[in-house]
């Protein structure tokens, strides 16, 4: 096991380097890097990763349900200038549906974030404020995708604010609803332990041209 460790250790830097130079040659061609992906989860930052650029978005590493994503979406500026105030889990509106929640919640006026990527509730604010202040308002897409918290309806209300904010944005969704602002994407692999959608980074980068719509922003 130690010789296979000191083998890993010993490429560690090559791998590191040959990701660098793929991330470069995937940004050839996309001239705007200033864009903020505003996503209900963790699946904006996979462009980010992809490309190899700073988030300038908040919404990695967390969850908002649904309702409180489209809430947010009325009036972002707003809601990412506010401060987050920490909240005990069992009084979150999940637990409170029967949900095991186990990581440090927030509550920004009346939507609650997760923060399902972090242990230490000090980081996930540290990292929320400095994102936040990254957000460029005037290049903002916003990323929907559907998973076990989505409910009637809420593709419709996602598409009715899409266009009358005449924001750009998509809702990726596990079925067809034939509705505009949304996208289908079929065979949504499920996770093995909950049963839940995973939306996987490959997924997320293969479903959207990504570099026109980011450069049209």
């Amino acid at each position: 096991m130690s010789k296979i460790n000191g083998v890993k250790n010993a490429l560690k830097p090559h791998y590191h380097r040959l990701q660098r130079m793929f991330k470069f040659y995937r940004r050839i061609g996309l001239y705007s890097k200033d864009f903020s992906i505003i996503s209900n989860n963790c699946t904006g930052g996979y462009v980010y990763q992809y490309y190899g650029i700073p988030y300038n978005t908040p919404t990695e590493g967390l969850y908002f349900t649904t309702s409180d994503y489209i809430k947010l979406m009325q009036i972002p500026e707003y809601y990412f200038k506010q401060k987050v105030h920490l909240i005990d889990p069992q009084k979150s509106s999940l637990y409170k549906e029967g949900r095991i929640i186990n990581h440090p919640v927030g509550l920004i006026d009346d939507v609650e974030v997760y923060f399902l990527h972090y242990h230490d509730p000090e980081e996930a604010l540290s990292k929320w404020y400095r994102r936040a202040s990254r957000i460029n308002y005037n290049k903002l897409f916003f990323l929907l995708t559907e998973t076990e918290l989505m409910k009637q309806g809420h593709v419709q209300q996602f598409s009715e604010t899409i266009e009358k904010k005449e924001y750009t944005g998509v809702c990726l969704t596990m079925n067809d609803y034939n509705v505009s602002h949304s996208k289908f994407i079929p065979n949504v692999p499920l996770d093995e332990d909950n049963g839940n959608a995973s939306w996987k980074p490959e997924i997320i980068i293969s479903s959207l041209d990504w570099k026109n719509i980011l450069n049209s922003l």
